[in-house]
């Protein structure tokens, strides 16, 4: 096992699905707020779709900027493509990195293999055959986790863009200490999950070695995003949890 600080917020969860009785779960951030759409069509999907686990939506910022929440699993090659900006090469960034940057994928369904925890849309049936959170997932990465789970069990995780919300998220490198948990919480899925985490945690720290690299060029320098990709960098090395003990 790989320990870490319980998560309040996945607790939370879990200890609610014990007292769910409903066909849907929807899991949701309080920082939200949703824009168009309603939640039937959804329910609409689902109902005809028996293998359908999970589904998350449409998600702008609060600039009205698109978020990213369409997702590839993470993989060493996913973490060198984005360590190098690979991902951002026309071609490549179908099949290379973590996110799904072209903006056409999130207009219209798109498979995926996971999508931002600030909205799933869960069968619940889905959630009784993987089982809930993993609660040593203190904070990021505990809905790749999930998704993960179902989609080995069988289940589809779509994008669906019937819906749209706004989520009011702050940026990870503007809080250092959110930017090493990130880190930490992404090499925690490698060590549960793939075959080659030590492979993968060296992917980790060159970018956000080059990271600290970049925000150091005279006529780049960035402090604020400098102190963030050291300090996750600081969290890849060491594997410390930045916030607090850790229990099994």
């Amino acid at each position: 096992s790989f320990p870490t600080r319980r998560s309040s917020d996945l607790h939370a969860n879990n200890r609610g699905l014990e007292t769910a009785r409903a066909r849907y779960v929807l899991f949701i951030n309080p920082d939200t707020e949703f824009l168009a759409g309603d939640l039937e069509q959804l329910v609409e999907s689902f109902d005809r779709r028996p293998r359908l686990g999970l589904a998350g939506v449409r998600q702008l910022r609060d600039d009205d900027s698109l978020a990213l929440s369409i997702r590839r699993f993470p993989s060493r090659p996913n973490a060198v493509a984005e360590a190098l900006w690979v991902e951002r090469i026309p071609g490549a960034r179908r099949t290379l990195g973590e996110r799904e940057l072209d903006p056409g994928s999130y207009e219209r369904e798109t498979a995926c293999d996971w999508t931002a925890g600030s909205f799933m849309f869960v069968r619940g049936e889905a959630l009784e055959d993987v089982g809930w959170f993993d609660e040593r997932f203190f904070l990021f990465s505990e809905e790749t986790d999930l998704c993960w789970r179902l989609k080995k069990a069988g289940w589809e995780i779509v994008h669906m863009p019937d819906l749209t919300i706004r989520h009011y998220e702050q940026e990870h490198w503007q809080n250092a200490r959110l930017e090493a948990q990130s880190a930490y919480a992404r090499l925690q899925f490698a060590r549960k999950h793939l075959d080659r985490a030590d492979g993968y945690r060296r992917a980790l720290a060159l970018r956000y070695a080059l990271r600290v690299a970049a925000h150091s060029v005279p006529g780049r320098r960035h402090p604020q995003r400098r102190r963030a990709a050291r300090a996750a960098l600081s969290a890849v090395l060491e594997e410390r949890p930045p916030y607090g003990s850790v229990t099994a």
